[in-house]
Formats: C-alpha cells, sequence, structure tokens
C-alpha cells in the first residue's frame, strides 16, 4: 500500500476526531519503530574503501545490526568489541590483511583487525532503519558503476539532479549493468524518462519517469506488514487527539501484529548471530 492509502485506513480506524490531523511524521515514526524492534530492512549493501593504516572505517548512517562484511572478496569474522579492544591493548596491530571486524554503534565505527595495509574496496551487508518517506525514483539498467547513498545523480537531459537519501536494488546487478531497484531523495527540478550520471560516470541507471511523490510511494518493508502500519499510525493518531484509553489498546494491537509478522519473516531468514554491536 501507499502512504496516502495507509494513513486514510489508519485515520478510519482511529474514528472520525483523527480526520482532520496530519498523519505524515506517524508513518515515518512507524516505519522507524518497527524497523529499530525488528530487522526488517536487510540486506542492503554499504560499499566503503579503506584507508591504509586506519583501523576503521564509519557506518552508514541508517545502521541497525550487521548481516555480513567483506575486504575485498574475503568475507570476514565477527569479533566482539570487548574482545578487539582487548586485543588493542595488549598485542600490536601491525598493518596487514583485516580478518576480522566488529562494530561498535556510539561510535558510528566498524573496526578492522588487523588494520588494512592499503586502500581497499569492502561491503557491509546490513539492515537498516527505514528512512523517511521523500519523492521515490524508480531506475533499471543500473551500471556498472554501482550508486551509493550520498551520490548527486544528474539527469543526462533534464539536467536535474537529486542527492540520493536511500537506495535499495531490487533486481538484478550493478556488475552485470542490470540492477534495477528504487531511490529516494528530492529533485532539484522535474526529472524525465531518461539515462542517469554520477559525476563523471554517464548512464549508469535509466528512469521512466519523473519522481514519485511520497503520498504514491510505497514504504520498504513489504506488503505483508501492511496492516501493522495501519494500526500502528491509528495508534499515534489516537495519541494526537488524547484518546489515551483506545491508543494504550490500539498500541498493544500494533505490537502483537507486528510481533507476528516479523517472526514468520525472520524465520525465513535466520539471524546469523544474536549479537549486534552496541
Amino acid at each position: 500500500m501507499t502512504r496516502s492509502a495507509i494513513i486514510a485506513e489508519a485515520r478510519i480506524r482511529a474514528g472520525r476526531k483523527a480526520q482532520t490531523i496530519s498523519l505524515d511524521n506517524a508513518f515515518d515514526d512507524i516505519l522507524k519503530k518497527m524497523t529499530t524492534d525488528y530487522p526488517l530492512l536487510r540486506n542492503i549493501c554499504h560499499p566503503f574503501t579503506t584507508v591504509a593504516s586506519q583501523a576503521w572505517v564509519a557506518l552508514p548512517s541508517d545502521y541497525r545490526s550487521y548481516e555480513q562484511c567483506f575486504y575485498d572478496d574475503d568475507e570476514l569474522i565477527w569479533m566482539e568489541p570487548e574482545e578487539y579492544f582487548n586485543w588493542i591493548r595488549s598485542e600490536t596491530d601491525t598493518a596487514s590483511t583485516p580478518s576480522r571486524f566488529t562494530i561498535v554503534k556510539d561510535e558510528s565505527r566498524l573496526y578492522l583487525w588487523p588494520k588494512p595495509n592499503a586502500a581497499t574496496a569492502g561491503y557491509l551487508y546490513y539492515a537498516a532503519i527505514h528512512p523517511k518517506m521523500e519523492k521515490t525514483v524508480p531506475f533499471t539498467s543500473g551500471g556498472t558503476y554501482e550508486i551509493k547513498r550520498g551520490d548527486t545523480i544528474t539527469g543526462h537531459t533534464s539536467s536535474k539532479t537529486m542527492v540520493v537519501n536511500f537506495i535499495r536494488l531490487t533486481g538484478g546487478s550493478w556488475a552485470g549493468g542490470d540492477a534495477a531497484g528504487t531511490m529516494l531523495g528530492t529533485p532539484s527540478g522535474t526529472m524525465q524518462s531518461e539515462n542517469l550520471d554520477v559525476g563523471a560516470n554517464l548512464n549508469v541507471a535509466t528512469i521512466a519517469a519523473d519522481a514519485t511523490t511520497v503520498d504514491n510511494s510505497p514504504h520498504f518493508i513489504g506488503e505483508d506488514f501492511d496492516e501493522a502500519i495501519i494500526e500502528g499510525v491509528a495508534w499515534k493518531a489516537l495519541e494526537l487527539i488524547e484518546d489515551d484509553l483506545r491508543a494504550a489498546k490500539k498500541e498493544t494491537l500494533f505490537l502483537n501484529i507486528l510481533k507476528d509478522k516479523a517472526a514468520v519473516k525472520l524465520a525465513r531468514k535466520r539471524v546469523r548471530t544474536p549479537y549486534r554491536g552496541y
């Protein structure tokens, strides 16, 4: 369901007094809460490049929990933060090829052991906190350059630009030149059916039309969670109109639906380890 459809249904469930209040922020707050409580927005790829003799790289701003981490083509082994810092105190960290990693969320850093001896490409696959909904730009034919969060895309024909605040791959691959998915951001003007450039990287993807307004945009968690989102937004609506008794009941309903749906999804994709950084 789109944002407008979810909000419209949530207003009905909250009752007549909710019809005139804005629930845009409530929609974003519920998506954030759901993906904070459970790793529902998974398999997000964060490319990074190490700095020679620097032991850490920055985490993506929407990081929730890790899934896998690669240094070049090699998968790194997880180590507890306490173990990493004990090694730092007791061992000499000679720059070499990293074999292990850890994450400290309070510092927004991913640490590598040993520290890298060269600038090397790496990839962190992680579960993300759902971004605030902005305009969406579906794309196809992506590659071989990989569009990343923070990149500025430019319409080759329109010359309009957009900073990519979130990107989700739904099919194909960048290496194969057929990546497809959706980007979030706010374009500087009207885009059109055109190829996209990123700096000197030309024709990195193709779009069929201008960005879609947020009201016509679906969320990224999946339609299985529409019911939970509706009840969650209805809960927030009841809080706004200070119907505390009904709000408490609606919150309980929302949390129970979310728990059940998350259990089904996570049973299909088991978390590799219960520990996910601190």
